[in-house]
């Protein structure tokens, strides 16, 4: 399933191009060979139109698509009576629900196209609204992320309320909790990403107030409030609640070895090495204790996700801090 992401990153990224390339045509022979050129650059250059394009909607289709299939996993997990007592199977539904998609989708676009229209769109005729109608369907393709971000997290905080109540139906294999994991990095780092790359496109396409109006300036980072928190939370959250998961049933078979009388035991053992097995269970079980206790929040997989949050600071500092932003005006 971690190939998909990449599949749909590379299938959507074609079909922006695809797009970018029947606004040239229209353009080229509706309007002017000039504004077609200039469309073309706009879209590729200034909006980085492919790069968003694939990152946007190729992570959309992947949560919509695999998404589901790797919350269903925690079906085979916990549970299935309990989860439908908690709500979580509720969410699972919801996190990729069209109807609450639109509800959750439609305010966002309107609130992030109307801070861009305002702005003032690059071209005109045609390709100034074919520009603006594709460069806007961003902020539903991240709302409907940002959604299945929400629903995640709420059924990790739920599992976590709920560890002390028996809730496992049965052992998590090393290949689920590890698929799990991957899937919630890949997601994670992925979103990240487009984050910033749709930011930066957004200041670097050419509108026309942005350089003029400081409230529109400051209103571009609408995007960086609404979707990065979440993003973040998202990154470390349900992977650290799976991880406590995984160690917590560890920790009970080792509690049922434990608990295995001596007598039980084939009487060909002998008595050293029934101690020694006692031993070793103790041993595992406080080494285990202990990780769960000082268990990093912050992994090497978490890299990604870290080297990108900072690009999105840094690139901050150098916009807005004065001092810093003269200082690298010198090279």
């Amino acid at each position: 399933m971690v190939i998909n992401s990449f599949l749909y990153l590379l299938l959507f990224s074609g079909i922006s191009i695809g797009f970018c390339a029947l606004g040239f045509v229209i353009a080229y022979f509706f309007q002017s060979h000039e504004i077609a050129y200039e469309f073309f650059n706009a879209w590729v250059f200034d909006f980085n139109g492919i790069m968003v394009g694939g990152i946007g909607y190729g992570l959309m289709w992947y949560i919509i698509k695999d998404g589901k299939k790797l919350l269903a996993m925690l079906n085979n997990i916990f549970d299935v009576n309990q989860m439908k007592n908690l709500n979580i199977v509720y969410y699972a539904h919801k996190s990729t629900s069209i109807k609450l998609r639109l509800l959750f989708g439609i305010p966002i676009t309107l609130i992030g196209g109307l801070v861009l229209w305002l702005s003032g769109y690059p071209l005109e005729g045609f390709s100034k609204y074919y520009l603006a109608a594709c460069s806007i369907s961003i902020y539903f393709v991240g709302s409907t992320i940002l959604l299945f971000f929400i629903y995640v997290i709420l059924i990790f905080r739920t599992l976590e309320e709920n560890q002390n109540n028996n809730i496992m139906s049965k052992p998590v294999s090393s290949l689920e909790y590890e698929t799990l994991n991957n899937f919630l990095t890949i997601t994670a780092s992925i979103g990240i990403l487009g984050i910033y790359i749709g930011f930066r496109g957004t200041l670097s396409a050419n509108l026309d107030i942005f350089a003029e109006s400081e409230i529109m300036r400051k209103l571009f980072v609408f995007p960086i409030f609404l979707f990065l928190p979440v993003t973040l939370v998202y990154s470390f959250y349900p992977r650290f609640i799976l991880k406590k998961f995984f160690d917590l049933e560890i920790i009970q078979q080792l509690r049922k070895l434990e608990n295995i009388k001596i007598s039980s035991l084939n009487d060909e053992i002998l008595h050293k090495d029934k101690l020694a097995i006692e031993n070793i269970a103790s041993q595992i079980k406080e080494k285990l204790i202990a990780e769960r206790k000082l268990f990093p929040i912050i992994n090497y997989k978490d890299s990604p996700s870290l080297l990108l949050v900072i690009l999105i600071i840094l690139q901050f500092i150098i916009q807005y801090d004065k001092r810093i932003h003269e200082y690298f005006n010198i090279f």
